[in-house]
């Protein structure tokens, strides 16, 4: 057997106060076993769009896209109001502040989860999850729903992930070459292991409800991606239409119009931020990770990841 690349040692962190164990992945309290029980059982309609990400792989901008192409284009039909920007199918933020997740069991519990909000939206309902292939309604596969699972390269995601969470950790857990190695080694990461949530869904990969979609190739055929969606979602776009759609969904155009929801909006920040701090749209660009994955860490990056997508049909490119 080869020589390791890296000591794989790592330290693990403090658990977050109300983290649990659900089916053998740890979730925060903002995702309750509750709503997880409440979820096998819950009704889909056959016109519902579900957008799937591993956390940090680019939600918002898929979201973005969808939603332009429902709306012909036209980003001020987009409705911006707190629960259709914030409301994802598990996850409850209903009044959620970094003070109350990190602490305020009562008043989580309390809170109402996202398909309780969902449940009042009119159709077609285009909702948003990080929830794993086994933990979706069953009535998605059963109902033909429309199912689009947006993917991107590990190396971005786990740095985008580093910056949005390494702040929110104590002083001595804000090590970044510890954090990559508990995202790539650990199986006690935070809403499971990015190798686990990708490696579930492509079993789904051949259904005719179900669309895999790459960051990357977003990148790199803008234009011709959001046709294929549209297509997929029954809604093929003229192509003025579809420029109007690609304009809009540029990360320029997409931080114009939360800065500017945020200006028209007392509570916009609520929306566009996590916890009303943390921006959800961040650089948005492929190869961010290499000025920090380096050297040893990235050898050892590249040793597991090859270890663990061994076997799969999954390919990414980690530049562009």
């Amino acid at each position: 057997m080869a020589e390791l690349a890296l000591n794989r040692d790592f330290r693990r962190p403090t658990p977050m106060p109300g983290l649990h164990v659900y089916d053998g992945i740890s979730f925060p309290p903002i995702v309750k076993a509750s709503t997880l029980d409440a979820l096998k059982t819950w009704k889909v309609r056959e016109d519902d769009i579900f957008f799937v990400a591993y956390p940090k792989s680019g939600t918002h901008w898929i979201s973005e896209i969808i939603k332009l192409i429902v709306n012909s284009g036209d980003p001020t039909k987009i409705d911006r109001s707190g629960s259709y920007m914030t409301t994802s199918l598990a996850i409850t933020l209903a009044n959620i502040d970094l003070a109350t997740m990190r602490g305020n069991s009562e008043k989580i519990a309390a809170s109402p989860a996202g398909y309780e909000i969902i449940d009042s939206w009119d159709s077609p309902r285009i909702i948003g999850t990080h929830m794993h292939e086994r933990h979706m309604p069953p009535d998605v596969w059963k109902k033909k729903a429309k199912v689009i699972y947006f993917g991107r390269n590990p190396k971005d995601v786990f740095c985008s992930n580093a910056s949005f969470s390494l702040p929110l950790l104590p002083p001595e857990m804000q090590d970044f070459n510890n954090y990559i190695k508990i995202a790539l080694l650990s199986d006690e990461v935070m809403m499971g292991t990015w190798f686990e949530h990708i490696l579930g869904y492509e079993k789904r990969f051949n259904d005719d409800n179900f669309l895999f979609v790459k960051y990357e190739d977003l990148h790199k055929d803008h234009l011709g991606e959001v046709k294929r969606i549209a297509t997929f979602l029954g809604r093929p776009l003229s192509d003025e239409i579809a420029d109007k759609v690609v304009h809009f969904s540029t990360m320029t155009e997409m931080r114009n119009t939360y800065d500017k929801h945020e200006q028209d909006d007392p509570d916009g920040y609520k929306h566009t931020r996590a916890f009303g701090k943390l921006k959800y749209l961040n650089k948005g660009k492929v190869g961010n990770w290499k000025d920090k994955i380096t050297g040893d860490l990235n050898a050892l990056f590249d040793e597991v990841y090859e270890e663990k997508m061994s076997g799969s049909g999954i390919n990414f490119e980690f530049k562009i």
